[in-house]
């Protein structure tokens, strides 16, 4: 995303798309605020390194205001929009910029979640969770690698997996056009859990990019 330089024009920061090393956009909610009434931090890369506190981004500015239509998938709905994303290389007029980088929004994480309130040993749904395991039964937006979606719905032990019409499905297709790495999206009348394969894959050639980012 641009950012605004000193000279107070909006200019990148010497990053062009493709480089190895990206700044990080972290959404949280304010305190006793409404769903989407949140803050925007922006962690900045210094050649490769994570040196200073994350800054918080104007949220009366450019920057702010396209970060959130990405992080919130474009509409209103709280439940909706990318939990980590990879912000997008393609000119789409929402996602237009010099360089890319990383989004983090708090927004869309549920914390905690059964596998890591007990202890390490314990299985989900003991003591420190009381009780509050959820059913043996979900479902998922899958992205392939090919450009495919399906969804899996699985329950006690057996899964179906179908294919998605992304001509009806509008809601996806911008979530994933957006960069969403993991999320959750509305499909037909329920919002269900999204991930991007593609993007959780071993780069290829053995290349690796390292995000060490401690909140």
């Amino acid at each position: 995303m641009s950012s605004r330089h000193p000279d107070g024009d909006w200019a990148d920061r010497g990053k062009p798309r493709g480089a190895p090393k990206h700044d990080v956009f972290i959404v949280t909610r304010r305190t006793d605020a409404k769903p989407r009434d949140v803050d925007l931090y922006r962690l900045i890369n210094d050649n490769g390194e994570y040196k200073t506190a994350p800054e918080p981004v104007p949220s009366d500015g450019e920057e702010y205001r396209s970060v959130l239509n990405l992080a919130g998938n474009g509409n209103d709905e709280p439940d909706c929009g990318p939990a980590i994303a990879t912000l997008p290389l393609h000119p789409d007029p929402s996602a237009t910029s010099a360089c890319t980088c990383y989004l983090i929004n708090t927004e869309n994480l549920k914390y905690p979640s059964v596998w890591i309130s007990e202890e390490f040993s314990d299985p989900p749904g003991g003591f420190n969770a009381n009780g509050e395991v959820g059913a043996d039964s979900f479902e998922l937006v899958i992205a392939s690698p090919s450009g495919d979606v399906y969804h899996l719905q699985a329950a006690n032990g057996r899964s179906d997996m179908t294919k998605i019409d992304l001509s009806e499905e509008v809601d996806i297709w911008q979530e994933l056009r957006n960069g969403c790495v993991a999320g959750r999206v509305r499909y037909r009348d329920r919002i269900v859990p999204i991930v991007s394969v593609d993007a959780l894959s071993p780069v290829r050639g053995g290349g690796k990019e390292n995000l060490h980012v401690v909140l």
